[in-house]
């Protein structure tokens, strides 16, 4: 009877997780999948549809649909898959097929059929052919061959349809000599006209592309090639590049090229015939790039090269930008004569002298390994010249030599030429000017001089490219830059600019008293062109010219007299100042304003204008005459030009009259000028008879603050200042803090300090708080890692660098959410480090090179099989624990004992022995101890008690670590929880609200009944019968920063019970210990010990969480042990959606158990019983963590003295 009651149960629980995991994909999707699957006889579970082929979710439902579908035959199917298969799932967006059986005639339909996917691959299938028609929504068609009879051969153009891509590539090499390769039949006829995105194709027979446009055509030609006249219909080809697979055949070279075409860039490996006479091309007026690499294998020698031995065969189009003809011992073109050529790569082509002429846009010239004689002309000094391994001499053009020391990239691109002289002078100097654009931040840095390498700066700028090499650099700036000026360092000297457009400034003017004068200041130009200098009327010629100090040369003129100086730089207005000539020292006081008709005199303390005469004024600007004549008594101020008037007259020419205040000023003074009183403090009016009121602190008058309006007493404050007294200063915060990204980023205007939401940081929120939430790694051998969490939007990548241990992840893309690299090959847990826009973030440890096997504990004893897929143990019947090193039921000479488990109590028996060996089954049955399983409501505890020994498992905190791991919040969730149902399958729930938050976690507690296979993160795992499942499901967390991560703390207690009735326990009394040694976090499956009067619990841990739906890796720490509980904490990645990890417990008995009673016999029986503990939790939107405990590998016995408490549980009466 409890057979069947078992049976029936593992029927309902498979029934169960069947519906709960297939529930959310559409009926009609799981009909087609089940079909499907039970056909190949592979992914019959349900449980792992979507974990094997991804599903996602229809916009606005919860019914979800399979979007990729990728099947390979590894398991010897020998079922024809056909068009009905594949038909039913209506939103499949990529099919992957490898290995399987098609129907020729039926896989793609008819000529109506709609396409079975968006993308569809095939990989090596059988009995292959091409469709009759492409229908929507198949835009991209992919074949890889192989050498099998029935597979695609000639295919027709009019059956491309709605693609956009097709692809045939070979998935064996070499080719073998008989295989069928598809060919291309072009039947469009006169009015047909296809366009395709990609056509990739391995053919013995050039193609007619007639009335075909094709944007990336790649042609694999293998032997023997037919129809190379057909290269004259691909005129609508933009990017071409042709590989003739064979040594043993030539062809002439693509006559495409000679015709008006579409083609930009080409690149050729092939044999290429002798030309008759030199071929222009330069029809092929778009083609920007020429790429020519001769096969020179094999028995048949050709030279590309007319006239013969190493004549330039072609006319080019003047728009070519890139030519390389490396290794084919052609000699260089008419370089001058190609107004856009900039890259040239012409290495080891025997060539002996340099070229007399170039272009004014060759910026690299690669002419390594030939047999350069001479020395290298000075026309080469703005560009990135390889000349290494030649036979160059002389010595080195000034622009070289400057930098040879100091460059180590120049250094290479000359070296291997034993004659050169590279010791030679140095007379040049840097001549740097600097833009900077503040609207797009960027800059660019331009001159003379200026080297062949980035050049050092300690300012927070980032080159980005090189347009003229030793002349013109362009980079991007950080808006931190606060400093005035910018400092560059070439030839190993600091060369400071301004930042930005500033006036040129004179400190002081130094002589040496005859002809030649120094001028000190700021904001100078180091070229000479841009300066002009006078004095005394006559020009001083310049010397030398920095960016502090100028120098020049002017005529000797008489001793003693002041002279006026005009000082230019650039587009600046000019400056006027004077010296004493002789004078060895003038310090100069700039005038505020230019002195129009009149001389700065500077060699005072103040600099003043001195007007010619007939002018006046403070700036020399208007005539000293009078405008007009003074009137009534008044006279002439011939200095300043204005009527000085009698006390009974004013005005410009005083013929206005003396005006007194008629009514008097009661509190106040008269001003006669105007007619109007000044009241006193405290009054205003006309006569100065109304009480004004006071403002608070009187508006901060005195330090700019504001005005006080004293007809009502308030403050008017000035733009820069607010509140009611003016006195608090209002502070604009920099680029407004970024708000337009993230409305969550505030300005605090008294202090001008951005306050940044918590996805962004920098003064002005100007930059991603980035973070990772999971990684996909890639195995030992290296290869792309997908790294998911939040890297901010397109425009926020700045100087992105990823790094995994001490290894640079080569970034392929980056977007939002996603970044995908790829990395060299390693083992073993490595940190995590992005780097972008000046941003460090760090992962430690979250990063594990995925291993091909994986090692068992002990090999499993020798008592089972060993699935090094995830180092799990298989044990032999009987035997059990994690090494296969317990028995775990009853064994005689041809049956297995059982375990019987009731709701609270399980039971089993066993043989024993009377020596300390491991116990061998027989048929004489022992009573084992009982373990009786409690579930306390009040702190939301598992109890597990066998005789006077208890375990008792529970979640006590939930911890909030900050980027350095250190806590920053710290919850506990003890004897918090409210009992919310007990339900059908003996599950406790129970549930909690986080004081102050709308976080609520629900915690669950069930008794596993049967035991079940379960899949986790791609792993195949067994939950045995008998144990106890616990559920943690957090809701709503909210992280205090980006940064930070949960830390779910797990406490174990050990105990004794109060009965003291337990003879059994008595014999077997031992101390408490802990053991990590099977700890390992190279390992996919982790084990630990805690063992107690020869009672063992053993807990098995996975080194993976599910973030978002993704595996990554995970880490665990001790901590702390304190003697009466071992404490362990989860460090959780930072989980946006979940985070799901799966451990499970057992306990076993030591086979030093002894059984304590009157019998002679001492037994040492081993049983077990399965304790199961799954912890999801949910944080921020839904994070789910299955766990109570994962440790690492750390070697350590941890010795627990005995609990300060005891528990009281229901013991229950044994049975014989």
């Amino acid at each position: 009877m409890k057979s069947g009651i078992l049976i029936l149960t593992i029927i309902l629980v498979s029934s169960f997780i069947t519906f709960s995991n297939s529930q959310a994909l559409s009926t009609s999707e799981q009909i087609c999948l089940t079909s499907l699957t039970d056909k190949i006889s592979k992914y019959k579970d349900p449980n792992t549809w979507c974990s094997s082929f991804t599903c996602s979710q229809t916009p606005g439902s919860s019914t979800s649909y399979i979007e990729t579908l990728k099947i390979e035959n590894t398991n010897g199917a020998t079922s024809t898959l056909y068009y009905s298969d594949f038909s039913c799932f209506s939103n499949l967006l990529t099919l992957d097929i490898t290995h399987y059986t098609l129907n020729s005639t039926l896989f793609f339909g008819n000529i109506t059929s709609r396409g079975l996917a968006k993308n569809i691959i095939l990989n090596q299938t059988f009995n292959l052919d091409f469709p009759i028609l492409v229908n929507a929504p198949t835009t991209s068609l992919k074949y890889i061959l192989a050498n099998t009879g029935n597979t695609v051969g000639s295919f027709s153009a009019s059956s491309i349809g709605n693609l956009k891509s097709l692809i045939f590539i070979s998935g064996i090499s070499p080719i073998p000599s008989a295989m069928t390769l598809p060919s291309l039949n072009n039947d469009l006829g006169t009015y047909g006209k296809i366009q395709l995105d990609t056509l990739q194709l391995i053919t013995r027979q050039v193609p007619y592309l007639n009335n075909i446009t094709i944007t990336d055509l790649y042609l694999n030609l293998e032997p023997n090639i037919i129809d190379t006249d057909n290269f004259s219909s691909f005129t609508k080809v933009r990017n071409f590049t042709l590989v003739v697979d064979t040594d043993q055949q030539v062809i002439n070279f693509p006559d495409f090229f000679r015709l008006g075409n579409s083609i930009v860039y080409a690149d050729l490996k092939t044999k290429l015939a002798t030309p008759s006479s030199i071929i222009d091309i330069t029809r092929s007026s778009n083609l920007k790039s020429l790429k020519f690499t001769q096969i020179n294998t094999g028995t048949i020698s050709s030279s590309f090269a007319y006239p013969f031995p190493n004549g330039f065969p072609l006319t080019l189009p003047s728009s070519i930008e890139y030519l390389f003809m490396p290794n084919t011992n052609i000699n260089l073109p008419q370089l001058n004569i190609l107004p856009k050529l900039a890259y040239v790569d012409f290495h080891a082509n025997s060539i002996t002298s340099f070229p007399g002429k170039i272009g004014s846009s060759l910026t690299y010239l690669d002419l390594s390994e030939n047999g350069l004689n001479g020395q290298i002309p000075s026309l080469f000094c703005n560009m990135l010249l390889d000349v290494s391994s030649n036979n160059v001499s002389g010595f080195l053009p000034e622009c070289f030599q400057c930098y040879y020391n100091s460059q180590a990239s120049l250094r290479s691109r000359l070296n291997g030429n034993s004659y050169l002289n590279v010791s030679g002078p140095c007379t040049l100097g840097a001549i740097p000017n600097f833009s900077l654009d503040t609207v797009s931040k960027t800059f660019r840095l331009w001159g003379l001089n200026l080297g062949y390498e980035y050049p050092l700066t300690t300012s927070n700028v980032t080159f980005i490219n090189m347009s003229i090499p030793n002349s013109e650099f362009y980079g991007t700036y950080n808006d931190a830059i606060t400093s005035s000026t910018i400092v560059f360092s070439f030839m190993d000297t600091n060369y400071p600019l301004a930042l930005t457009p500033k006036t040129p400034y004179i400190i002081n003017i130094y002589s040496n008293g005859i002809s030649t004068y120094t001028f000190n200041g700021i904001y100078f130009s180091y070229n000479k062109s841009d300066i002009s200098i006078t004095i005394g009327g006559f020009p001083c010629q310049i010397g030398t010219a920095l960016f502090s100090s100028i120098v020049c040369i002017a005529s000797p003129l008489q001793d003693g007299s002041e002279l006026e100086v005009n000082f230019k730089v650039g587009d600046f207005p000019p400056l006027q100042v004077s010296v004493i000539q002789g004078a060895t020292f003038n310090n100069v006081t700039m005038c505020t304003h230019s002195c129009n008709f009149g001389l700065c005199s500077t060699v005072g303390k103040v600099g003043k204008c001195i007007c010619k005469p007939l002018y006046g004024g403070n700036d020399c600007s208007v005539s000293n005459q009078c405008a007009s004549p003074c009137l009534n008594g008044g006279s002439c101020d011939y200095f300043y030009g204005s009527c000085n008037c009698s006390s009974s007259w004013s005005g410009s020419d005083c013929s206005t009259p003396y005006l007194p205040c008629t009514d008097g000023c009661v509190n106040g003074l008269c001003n006669t000028l105007v007619g109007k009183c000044n009241c006193s403090p405290g009054w205003l009016g006309t006569t100065c008879e109304e009480v004004s009121f006071n403002c608070p602190k009187n508006c901060s008058f005195s330090t700019g603050g504001g005005i006080c309006n004293r007809t009502i007493g308030e403050c008017k404050c000035n733009s820069n200042y607010q509140s009611n007294d003016c006195s608090i200063p209002y502070t604009e915060c920099n680029n407004n803090c970024n708000v337009i990204s993230n409305v969550g980023n505030k300005c605090n205007n008294q202090t001008g300090v951005c306050s940044c939401s918590t996805d962004w940081q920098g003064s002005s929120c100007e930059a991603p708080s980035h973070y990772i939430s999971s990684i996909q790694p890639t195995t030992t051998n290296g290869g792309v890692v997908l790294i998911y969490g939040w890297f901010g939007g397109s425009n926020y990548h700045t100087g992105l660098v990823v790094t995994i241990g001490s290894l640079e992840c080569k970034v392929n893309s980056i977007d939002e959410s996603l970044i995908n690299c790829t990395i060299g090959s390693g083992s073993g847990t490595k940190s995590v480090t992005v780097l972008e826009n000046g941003y460090t973030y760090t992962g430690k440890d979250i990063f594990h090179y995925t291993d091909i096997t994986y090692k068992c504990p002990n090999d499993c004893s020798g008592h089972g099989n060993c699935n090094k897929l995830v180092g799990q143990c298989k044990c032999f019947g009987g035997w059990g624990g994690f090494d296969c090193n317990a028995k775990n039921m009853v064994q005689s000479s041809s049956t297995t004992t059982t375990t019987t488990t009731t709701t609270t109590t399980t039971t089993a028996t066993a043989t024993t022995t009377s020596d300390n060996s491991t116990p061998e089954p027989t048929q004489v049955p022992i009573i084992i101890p009982e373990t009786i399983t409690t579930v306390n409501t009040t702190i939301g505890s598992a109890l597990i008690n066998n005789e006077k020994t208890s375990y008792e498992i529970k979640i006590s905190t939930l911890v909030e670590l900050d980027f350095n791991g250190a806590p920053v919040k710290s919850i506990s969730l003890q004897e918090k929880w409210v009992v919310e149902r007990l339900t059908e399958n003996n599950t406790y729930i129970f549930k909690q609200t986080l004081n102050g938050t709308n976080c609520t976690i629900t915690y669950s507690i069930e008794e596993v009944k049967v035991t079940r296979d379960y899949n986790f993160a791609g792993l195949d795992l067994t939950l045995d019968a008998g144990g106890i499942k616990i559920s943690v499901n957090i809701e709503n967390y909210q992280y205090l920063n980006s940064l930070n991560t949960l830390q779910l703390q797990i406490e174990s207690l050990t105990g004794t019970t109060k009965d003291q009735s337990d003879v059994n326990d008595e014999c077997n009394q031992a101390n408490l210990s802990v053991d990590t040694n099977e700890m390992d976090k190279d390992q996919l499956l982790n084990y630990i010990t805690i063992s107690k009067d020869q009672k063992i619990l053993y807990g098995r841990f996975i080194n993976r969480v599910i973030s978002d739906t993704r595996p990554t890796f995970i880490t665990t720490s001790v901590v702390s042990n304190n003697g009466n509980s071992v404490i362990l904490g989860l460090n959780l990645p930072h989980c946006i959606d979940s985070c799901l990890i799966d451990p499970d417990f057992s306990v076993l008995v030591s086979s030093s158990y002894k059984t304590c009673s009157n019998s002679e016999d001492s037994g040492r029986p081993a049983w077990l019983l399965p304790v199961v503990i799954v912890v999801p939790c949910v944080a921020v939107a839904s994070i789910i963590i299955i766990s109570t405990v994962i440790y690492r590998k750390n070697r350590m016995a941890i010795l627990v003295a005995k609990n300060k408490y005891s528990f009281s549980l229901r013991k229950l009466s044994k049975k014989n």
